[in-house]
């Protein structure tokens, strides 16, 4: 099983990757173009953007892919359009309300997040951007929830293409080009996306069309289904939002341009491996029809796949901050690598929650699912005002990491008291391992700058790969690597004829 999880994460990575390739380049031209302060402005209306689509979408994107992968274990078919008309129509109606919303709001929202009225303008075109990425979020997860990984890939990779190419309008006219091409590439992005849909479905485009027509029984279902979902991803964004607003209000713009440069390499590589992986994981849990067995296997597995690509490439990161700080931005970015070691702990502890949070959605326990969500946000938001006075920037990564360990501790034991969840003896094994090569990295290239740190953080990388997992899943990851995958050709899953 855990080929089978790795065979798919890396498949729907390369996806990830050539996004997150078209979000470096973004940066690079922001930083050579407008500096710290153009970095700073525009990571804080990147995650403005994330909060303004999670309240439009109403988590009703990840809602469909539970719906659809249900549809897909009990092949029922006929379910799927009317699935794709309601959630369309819901969706673009709670979307077309928060454009409206944060059209005549701009300069409130400019002010109170970017501590700028006269920036109100990027507000707007951020605004009409909503409707056009909402739509992509809920086609995207018809897509997954099809388990059609390939067309996903497909998608990512020629948006990628889209957002570089529109980089131009950045180089040529600053901000108002960044803000501008953000809504060439929504419109792209979800035209494509429904274009691959309906090849999916092998049907005509007319077919999955929004309809003037709600079905209210499923209506309900959805955001019933969504709601648990809405609230901890709006959690998220919020709090993205609040830390940038806090870091643009006490330490100012350049500050928080180092911030995003310090956040950037860890969390693309995070959100790379977590979306990857979850796209897959989730649709399979959903068709697994309540197996606790089945479900527990699939969360260590997912851990396990986790660590396995994440530890070794974070360590790298580690190793070779500065040169990717000076590659990526340039030489005034440099204080951002400071920054990694820290950041990539509190990832490490994300990782370790993930499995736990998903045995609570999956186990219908959605309480819990939202308060050590809560309880994350707000104990990193209050740990950072307290924080910010004693170590300044710093400040981000600290309540960051503790935030993060902590709740995944609590999270542990909740899961493990409520339905019996325990990591099994490879996951608590490849964990101790892991941490243990974490660490020492971390001491070894944070003291020193010499050739011994290098050979020895090689040497413990090495040493830790070839003991990493059993003979028996390295033999079948080895037999992966040397064949194609064969995703693109054979579907997982259930797939449609013709």
């Amino acid at each position: 099983m855990i080929k089978e999880q790795a065979k798919a994460t890396v498949f729907l990575a390369i996806g990830q990757v050539a996004l997150t390739v078209a979000g470096i380049a973004t940066t690079k031209v922001i930083a050579i173009r407008l500096g710290p302060y153009g970095v700073g402005v525009t990571g804080q209306l990147n995650w403005l953007r994330l909060l303004m689509e999670t309240i439009a979408e109403l988590g009703i994107g990840n809602a469909v892919v539970v719906l659809v992968a249900e549809c897909v274990a009990q092949n029922n078919r006929s379910a799927l359009q009317s699935l794709f008309s309601t959630s369309l129509v819901v969706a673009g109606g709670f979307a077309s309300l928060v454009t409206l919303v944060g059209i005549l709001a701009s300069p409130r929202i400019a002010f109170a997040s970017l501590s700028d009225r006269s920036l109100a303008y990027l507000v707007v075109i951020l605004s009409l951007v909503i409707p056009f990425s909402t739509l992509s979020r809920v086609l995207s997860g018809s897509l997954q929830g099809l388990l059609e990984v390939r067309r996903l890939m497909i998608s990512n990779i020629v948006v990628a293409g889209g957002t570089i190419a529109a980089l131009l309008l950045v180089w040529l006219w600053g901000l108002w080009g960044f803000a501008i091409s953000m809504i060439l590439v929504a419109v792209m992005q979800m035209l494509l996306l429904a274009r691959l849909l309906t090849k999916a479905l092998d049907a005509s485009a007319k077919t999955i069309r929004p309809k003037l027509r709600v079905e209210i029984a499923l209506g309900l279902r959805l955001l019933q289904l969504s709601a648990a979902l809405l609230v901890t991803q709006g959690i998220l964004a919020l709090e993205s939002v609040v830390v940038n607003a806090v870091v643009i209000r006490h330490l100012g713009a350049d500050q928080a341009g180092l911030y995003q440069a310090g956040l950037g390499v860890p969390y693309k590589l995070l959100g790379i491996l977590l979306t990857a992986n979850s796209m897959y994981v989730l649709p399979k849990i959903s068709g697994a029809g309540g197996d606790l067995r089945a479900i527990v296997q699939f969360k260590n597995d997912s851990l396990r796949v986790l660590f396995l690509f994440w530890l070794p490439l974070a360590c790298l990161v580690m190793i070779f901050r500065n040169v990717i700080v000076v590659s990526l931005y340039h030489q005034g970015f440099l204080l951002a690598a400071q920054l990694y070691g820290l950041q990539l702990l509190g990832d490490l502890g994300v990782i370790l929650s993930r499995p736990l949070r998903i045995g609570m959605f999956s186990m219908r326990h959605f309480r819990a699912y939202i308060g050590s969500m809560a309880f994350q946000s707000v104990f990193r938001t209050l740990s950072l005002y307290v924080l910010m006075s004693y170590l300044g920037l710093h400040a981000t990564v600290v309540s960051y990491a503790i935030a993060t360990w902590v709740t995944a501790v609590i999270s542990y034991g909740y899961t493990r008291k409520a339905f019996g969840f325990m990591f099994d003896k490879r996951s608590r094994t490849l964990l101790v391992k892991s941490l243990v090569v974490f660490i020492v990295t971390g001491a070894l290239v944070y003291s020193t700058n010499s050739v011994f740190t290098y050979v020895a953080s090689t040497i413990l990388l090495i040493a830790w790969c070839l003991t990493a997992l059993p003979p028996q899943e390295m033999a079948a990851l080895y037999a992966l690597g040397r064949k194609q995958l064969g995703v693109g050709r054979k579907k997982l899953g259930w797939r449609h004829e013709g």
